[in-house]
């Protein structure tokens, strides 16, 4: 298929990746050793030291935020009372060029020491930083040729120093561009530069490349596409093997847009973190975006076989949660609502994994994505925008709302919030060393 490149990204974006090759591929490499600090967010996975309640926030928590405008990292320090100071250096620069249609930002993940963002109109297709665990300044480094994007969602996985994305392989060619929906795998090395050990790209019916989200115990990739949720297996290297038995399985029904102006969370729905795989015994994983306003609450087996075991209504009257964050003791599910400018929480029955929501509470205009802290008592999320154009009808208030939560899931807003930061913040991730 012969297209302009900039309208293929957009089709990319808008129309869920309607062109296909019939290939994939996967190979393996041993990767190097890294650190494996507490990661939380949306990056969809990350392992270490988080979880555990109670106490004030200690030393070497840090909180970044992903700028889609201006192509940068916003980097913070958490306080004691939870809230947010600038990092020395922030914000910090992604190199790049603009675009109307630039979705650079929207998704962070870290592996080790490591930061990673998207980074369409970067010539890598994949933005890295090396993290000082003292300060949490970012250094930018280099992540090697280019990464054949784009590359929408991103999902960090320290255990196994690897690096894992969601979006096209594309290829030029005469008088255009070539893409298909395709999900990678990347041994990080010890200079955070990116090797790609695992390509999967779409076959016939069969669409990977959505959501996608880590087993915390390193066993599975998830990959979530338009109420299909494919699980992979992971090879002791952090590479991706083959599907499990049953892959993949109904979830929910797929959400039906009308047009680029509709405000629905879910317009872009493959782009959005909207699986959440839980950090504390793997047991449990959530999905939004399905058509009937729900939260699907699913359980995986031991060998990664996924059942839906129950719905739980949006809190929000016929609004989609558009992102779910898991805190990271595994008690507590978050989501934004954009349309009803708020963020949820669901209570998280460890027993079954069912779901008690709770009372809404307010935040900025479209609420995007949410990352807890490592107490499990605060909760930021970022007010960027609804779909991809900067000249959307949808804009967001362009700052991170800060939350105390409680045990039972209740939130009240923290001195400073909200508090302002850079254009159409997306993701959010939180780190602790």
């Amino acid at each position: 298929m012969n297209i302009n490149r900039r309208w293929a990204f957009v089709l990319l974006n808008i129309f869920l990746g309607s062109i296909l090759l019939l290939f994939a591929g996967c190979g393996i490499t041993t990767p190097k050793s890294a650190g494996s600090p507490g990661i939380s967010g949306n990056s969809g996975g990350g392992s270490g030291s988080g979880g555990g309640g109670g106490g004030t926030v200690s030393g070497g928590q840090y909180v970044y935020i992903g700028d889609s405008d201006n192509l940068q990292i916003d980097g913070f320090k958490v306080n004691s009372d939870g809230t947010l100071s600038a990092v020395p250096g922030s914000p910090f620069q992604m190199s790049g060029r603009g675009d109307p249609f630039q979705t650079a930002g929207n998704t962070l993940a870290v592996v080790g020491q490591f930061l990673f963002a998207d980074a369409t109109a970067v010539s890598s297709g994949i933005a890295g930083f090396k993290i000082d665990p003292a300060t949490g300044s970012l250094t930018s480094v280099n992540t090697g040729p280019s990464k054949g994007g784009p590359w929408f969602r991103l999902a960090g996985n320290s255990q196994q120093n690897a690096l894992y994305t969601s979006g096209s392989v594309c290829a030029s060619i005469s008088g255009g561009i070539s893409c298909s929906n395709s999900i990678a795998g990347w041994t990080v090395n010890s200079d955070g530069s990116l090797k790609m050990v695992s390509t999967i790209t779409s076959q016939g019916n069969q669409v990977v490349g959505g959501a996608i989200a880590v087993d915390h115990q390193s066993r599975f990739l998830y990959s979530w596409y338009r109420g299909l949720v494919y699980v992979f297996g992971l090879n002791q290297d952090g590479s991706i093997g083959s599907q499990v038995s049953g892959s993949p399985f109904k979830i929910g029904t797929p959400y039906q847009f009308t047009s680029p102006n509709d405000p629905n969370a879910c317009f872009g729905d493959f782009e959005q973190p909207v699986l959440a795989a839980d950090p504390a015994g793997g047991r449990f994983l959530y999905a939004s975006c399905d058509a009937n306003a729900q939260v699907d609450e699913i359980v995986v087996s031991d060998s990664g076989q996924l059942t839906l075991i129950g719905t739980v209504p949006s809190p929000g009257p016929g609004t989609e949660l558009s992102s779910l964050t898991i805190s990271n003791d595994g008690a507590l599910l978050f989501g934004t609502e954009e349309e009803a400018n708020s963020v949820v929480s669901f209570k998280i029955d460890r027993s079954t994994g069912q779901l008690m929501p709770g009372a809404p509470v307010p935040s900025g205009t479209r609420p995007n994505q949410a990352a807890s802290d490592f107490s499990n008592h605060f909760l930021y999320a970022t007010n960027g925008s609804s779909n991809l154009s900067k000249n959307n009808n949808h804009p967001g208030s362009n700052n991170v709302s800060e939350y105390a939560f409680t045990s039972a899931g209740a939130m009240t807003p923290l001195p400073d919030s909200p508090k302002t930061v850079g254009s159409r913040p997306k993701s959010v991730i939180a780190v602790k060393f």
